[in-house]
């Protein structure tokens, strides 16, 4: 257990490295804080099970931003536009990808569109097409056993580093190939992301993140 704790923090410091890190305004506001030495005031809580991390969201209901730390298991799947015999030879290990974007919380649909001046032709349903509110919230979302965290994408790339789940760097000819094999995402500004694939929230009072 230790060791897989060791592991993906190490992953996590290696993707920041190689990919870099973008400035946003979250970014900014955070350094100045810790400039003004103000991280005592930023409450860093440790979370073990997704119902753990749940019963912290239910108190960050409001609209805020934060930087969310996923942790995904790309697959060649049924989808793909290739066959999983090729996509196993050219990966050699399991893929893990590691993606950090800035993200809102808590936050109204069309609110969003006209605080950020967003134009898109992408509308919001008025009923989830699967699963039910928690609590009647719009932040959280019960489905088949799993939770959902309901985001706005600030930034809908953010920064994608994928690494084998081992700890081994892909090599760059495998990642250059990985579009070949993979299912094209769909960029939206709408997403719902499974509680069990986030490592790190990163909120300007609060940090929760996962401990293993």
């Amino acid at each position: 257990m230790i060791l897989q704790v060791v592991c993906m923090m190490q992953l996590i410091v290696m993707a920041v490295k190689i990919v870099g890190v973008i400035i946003t305004p979250l970014d900014l506001y955070l350094e100045e804080k810790r400039g003004m030495g103000m991280d005592d005031f930023v409450e860093h809580i440790y979370f073990k099970t997704d119902n753990e991390l749940k019963d912290l969201l239910f108190n960050k209901i409001e609209e805020q931003e934060c930087k969310l730390t996923t942790i995904s298991y790309p697959k060649c799947t049924k989808k793909s536009r290739l066959d999983k015999e090729l996509f196993e030879s050219v990966f050699l290990n399991e893929i893990v990808c590691i993606n950090i974007k800035n993200v809102i919380v808590g936050a109204n649909y069309r609110d969003i569109l006209k605080k950020y001046g967003i134009t898109t032709e992408e509308s919001e349903p008025l009923e989830l097409p699967w699963g039910e509110w928690v609590n009647g919230t719009n932040v959280l979302i019960f489905h088949k056993d799993n939770y959902y965290l309901r985001i706005y994408n600030i930034d809908k790339k953010g920064q994608k580093h994928y690494v084998y789940a081992n700890n081994i760097e892909i090599d760059n000819n495998a990642i250059k190939r990985l579009d070949e094999f993979l299912p094209i995402e769909k960029e939206s500004i709408i997403n719902n992301v499974k509680l069990s694939n986030i490592k790190k929230i990163e909120f300007v009072d609060k940090i929760f993140e996962r401990f293993e």
